[in-house]
């Protein structure tokens, strides 16, 4: 079988198996153009944008475009490409990736945890609805890439232009009435700010107890092996602000009002935190109840899966992922079920990553053996109508003096050729390795005969071409060495279709 895998990667260059893992293309900068949308000019200078932002700001933005989702939903597709990547800075897990993906006409905002409080899902949302959507819509896919990533930035920096103040006109009034409207003004504001600071002194020491309370709590429940390092790392913050926002004994000219108002800027913060390490304990606590029959689930599961991965048409490389499997769960389950105390979401998130490989696995060995079937099947019929598709495709060829679509055409008669010979050698005829051959001769034969006089638009069908078919430009990244290796990508962000 290892023999066959390696025959088929020789000859069927470009043809990818349905059931071949996901691979993400390596960042060549903040701007990865893989789909080719951007002109090199436009995807320069914002790179260089991208590049100034993380310099001054310590905030990554990563822009890219993709030909393909590979069939994977544009929010898993997003979340793994900008964990694979590590977007955002080790330990602050500030990374924003803004994925577009022409030919499925799908858009995509991830937002990393720590920066959730600058770009919220609202606000994530209201770009791709209002700034990138209307350009897309319109065809102009440039446009909308640089006005939405434009959008990013303003809300991860703050800089997005404060509303306009207006002033009412004057009003005349004689000298005499101004001087005693002032002189009781005067009065009554001593008296209404001295009652105003004693007032707020009052809320702000009753609101600041109320929030020290609710702090203390959260650092309580903090304690906890099932709080995460994230959500402790955000109540330690909080009660560091606290204890700077109470005054030192005799300070004097405390603006109240400010610190008031900073403590309700505060409060979300602490209350999120408080009721996040609180979902935090009581998620684990159910897991631990539920880890015995997700166990015994997960290994009748992958019994099952072990056996389909025993057929004779199920790849090699699909047997060895199985088997890896069977390594990793029986040392989770020897793990896990001799401990009384151990941090359970860890756990939790370990047995949800290995039931999602077994689902894999499962789909894989099904798809190996489906596809040895259907070689078997449709590789005959394809045998005996190539050689006519074939012809038709060199006609055409000669036609167009397109040297392009000539490579193509002979391609296509010499894979056929070869096919032809493996059939006509009178031994076991091995459909799978025969039936890439001839996929790979019908392809070249169709692109032969559909190019033939000219090339392909860029937009067909609903479907995306990019622009030109040279390879996409590499940006770098403008001095800055790379993505900082951040992560906390656990679903944030919004996702939009036109």
């Amino acid at each position: 079988m290892r023999a066959i895998l390696s025959i088929i990667a020789l000859l069927v260059a470009g043809i990818s198996h349905p059931a071949a893992a996901q691979d993400y293309p390596s960042p060549t900068g903040f701007v990865n153009d893989f789909a080719s949308v951007l002109a090199p000019p436009d995807g320069s200078s914002l790179n260089e944008e991208l590049a100034t932002l993380d310099r001054e700001h310590g905030v990554q933005v990563a822009v890219v475009t993709v030909r393909s989702l590979d069939g994977v939903p544009v929010e898993s597709y997003a979340r793994g490409m900008a964990t694979e990547w590590g977007v955002g800075h080790e330990g602050r897990d500030n990374g924003v990736l803004f994925l577009i993906a022409p030919n499925e006409r799908k858009v995509r905002i991830e937002v990393a945890d720590g920066i959730r409080g600058q770009l919220t899902d609202r606000e994530a949302a209201r770009i791709i609805d209002r700034v990138v959507l209307p350009d897309f819509r319109n065809g102009d896919l440039p446009e909308g890439i640089v006005n939405g990533t434009h959008a990013i930035m303003e809300e991860v920096t703050g800089t997005a232009a404060p509303a306009a103040r207006t002033e009412s006109p004057g009003i005349e009034i004689p000298w005499k009435a101004i001087a005693a409207i002032l002189a009781v003004l005067v009065l009554l504001g001593f008296i209404a700010h001295a009652l105003w600071r004693r007032a707020q002194r009052s809320s702000f020491l009753e609101r600041h107890a109320s929030m020290w309370a609710t702090a203390s709590k959260a650092q309580e429940l903090a304690r906890s092996i099932n709080v995460s390092a994230h959500t402790r790392a955000q109540i330690k913050q909080a009660r560091q602000k606290l204890t700077r926002l109470m005054p030192k004994a005799g300070e004097r000219g405390v603006n109240w009002g400010t610190r008031l108002w900073d403590l309700e800027l505060l409060s979300s913060g602490l209350e999120w935190s408080h009721a996040r390490a609180e979902e935090e304990i009581r998620t684990g606590a159910a897991f631990k109840l539920s880890l015995s029959d997700r166990l015994s689930r997960a290994s009748r599961a992958l019994g099952r899966t072990e056996k389909t991965a025993a057929h004779e048409d199920v790849q090699e490389a699909t047997r060895k992922r199985v088997a890896s499997l069977r390594a990793s769960f029986d040392k989770f389950r020897a793990k896990y079920t001799r401990v009384r105390r151990a941090n359970w979401n860890k756990a939790e998130a370990l047995l949800d990553s290995i039931e999602e490989r077994l689902e894999q696995c499962r789909q894989d060995a099904k798809s190996d053996i489906g596809y040895a079937k259907k070689a078997r099947r449709e590789g005959p019929r394809l045998l005996e109508r190539l050689p006519r598709l074939i012809e038709q495709a060199e006609r055409r060829a000669a036609k167009s003096g397109d040297p392009e679509d000539r490579r193509r055409a002979l391609r296509a008669r010499q894979d056929y050729v070869r096919a032809q010979s493996m059939y006509s050698s009178g031994n076991f005829v091995n459909w799978i390795v025969l039936y890439a051959i001839l996929l790979s001769a019908n392809s070249n034969s169709s692109a032969a005969q559909a190019y033939s006089g000219g090339s392909p638009s860029n937009y067909s069908g609903g479907g995306y071409r990019p622009s030109t078919y040279n390879s996409p430009t590499s940006y770098g990244f403008g001095g800055m060495g790379g993505f900082g290796g951040g992560g906390g990508f656990s679903g944030g962000g919004a996702s939009g279709g036109w």
